[in-house]
């Protein structure tokens, strides 16, 4: 049952969700939540589905953590609730379960072509995902200033709008070595993911990070911001723009080293891969259903 992304989403629509919409026959309903997509209208949602507590069982996993007392709500309103890794438990301040992001492992097609495609030549830094304030882009555009003969690929679209103050004044301070490819098609991203040769992700906060997990699926060695939510990733942690830099040519420089780096994103992926996730959800819906209570 799909919840609109865009469009209003006021409280009359959201109890009818809830009182309309939600299936009444089936022993387990399984909510995806992130507080955005919710528009700060859980408690109209989960109220609406009082009447089925005692008959449905209620498992919501949580995207996103940080508003305390919307999490109040959803751990009352819910008989599991599941998050994605320790950092995400641990600022929760409720009972929940880990289960980790679903990951697709995917191929590049090679280097060499995909840079002919982009009409791109020599060594390359890249990073994906949507542009925001706080994806940090600041950090990556000082890192393609100290290190010119490095291609700088800044692949994504934009969450805010293209023609704001925020991505005019980020293309003009970036250096003449970074490319912008705007918003890249699925279908299309192992010809781009192909061209990197290396990949930052300084995004400034994480609680979970689907670009992040799209860079690893690719089997990339990725360089990301020092943050509690990337400590179990297989990534390079920096936590300056010069420690960024440092990185960036560090492992440029030693090829075994990105070779080990892009093993650890492939064997991270394998272990992650979404028909594993689904089998541990599987499992924690067993446990629920035959027991009066979940500890």
């Amino acid at each position: 049952m799909r919840l609109n992304r865009f469009g209003q989403k006021a409280p009359p629509y959201l109890e009818h969700l809830g009182l309309r919409r939600f299936p009444k026959d089936v022993p387990i309903v399984h909510i995806q939540h992130e507080y955005g997509l919710y528009a700060h209208n859980e408690g109209h949602f989960y109220e609406a589905l009082k009447p089925f507590f005692r008959k449905v069982k209620i498992i919501t996993t949580i995207h996103g953590i940080g508003m305390k007392q919307l999490d109040v709500l959803l751990a009352q309103r819910s008989d599991l609730v599941i998050v994605h890794n320790e950092y995400q438990q641990r600022n929760f301040d409720h009972p929940s379960v880990i289960i980790p992001h679903g990951i697709t492992p995917r191929k590049c097609i090679t280097s060499t072509r995909a840079k002919a495609q982009m009409d791109i030549e020599g060594p390359t830094v890249g990073c994906f995902g949507f542009i925001s304030p706080y994806k940090g882009i600041e950090d990556l555009l000082y890192a393609a200033m100290q290190l010119p003969e490095i291609t700088f690929i800044i692949a994504g679209g934009y969450h805010i709008q293209q023609d704001s103050g925020y991505i005019t004044n980020l293309k003009r301070i970036a250096a003449k070595n970074v490319v912008w490819t705007g918003f890249i098609e699925d279908e299309d991203l192992p010809n781009v993911m192909g061209a990197m040769d290396v990949c930052v992700y300084p995004s400034t906060f994480i609680s979970e990070s689907g670009a992040l997990l799209t860079l690893i699926g690719f089997g990339k060695a990725v360089i990301a911001r020092s943050l509690p939510a990337n400590k179990d990733k297989p990534i390079w942690a920096f936590s300056s723009r010069e420690h960024l830099v440092e990185l960036i040519e560090t492992i440029m420089e030693n090829e075994d080293a990105l070779r080990k780096a892009e093993q650890s994103a492939e064997q991270y992926a394998k272990k992650n891969t979404w028909s594993i996730i689904a089998e541990k959800h599987i499992k924690e819906y067993t446990t629920l259903l035959n027991s009066d209570k979940y500890v």
